[in-house]
């Protein structure tokens, strides 16, 4: 049994609860559209954040994207004012229309590579990445 409250901690800080998405994965807790999440689940508490990846002309329309790990810790080590800073920090995240929207930039940006097959540089995004003095 964790120390702390976590989904009220969660609620308290302004994170809305967005279901147990993936089954064994855990509860969700974060905002709608954006690009970081707090996932609850039997004995951790993770950070997950959004990856974006564009390799190919023809992933700019539909990029290849998933959830990752961030951060994660035991519940029974989890104390109330870390987990408020994760909330924090969740909520400082990009959207995840905004990553993708900076992704398709960044990969049009860049110059067709002749030794490379004629493709631009792969361009990876993270909800990781730092916004207003988060990360």
């Amino acid at each position: 049994m964790p120390a702390i409250d976590i989904e009220r901690v969660c609620a308290e800080e302004g994170l809305r609860h967005l279901g147990e998405r993936y089954g064994k994965a855990g509860e969700f807790w974060g905002m709608q559209g954006h690009s970081r999440v707090i996932a609850i689940g039997r004995r951790d508490v993770m950070v997950n954040v959004f990856l974006i990846s564009i390799g190919r002309d023809d992933q700019v329309k539909r990029p290849d994207t998933r959830w990752t790990m961030h951060a994660t810790k035991l519940q029974s080590q989890m104390d109330e004012s870390t987990l408020r800073k994760w909330c924090e920090w969740v909520k400082r995240g990009y959207s995840t229309a905004d990553l993708r929207e900076q992704a398709r930039k960044k990969y049009l940006a860049g110059t067709p590579d002749p030794t490379h097959y004629g493709y631009r540089p792969v361009v990876v995004l993270t909800g990781a990445a730092k916004r207003d003095g988060a990360g």
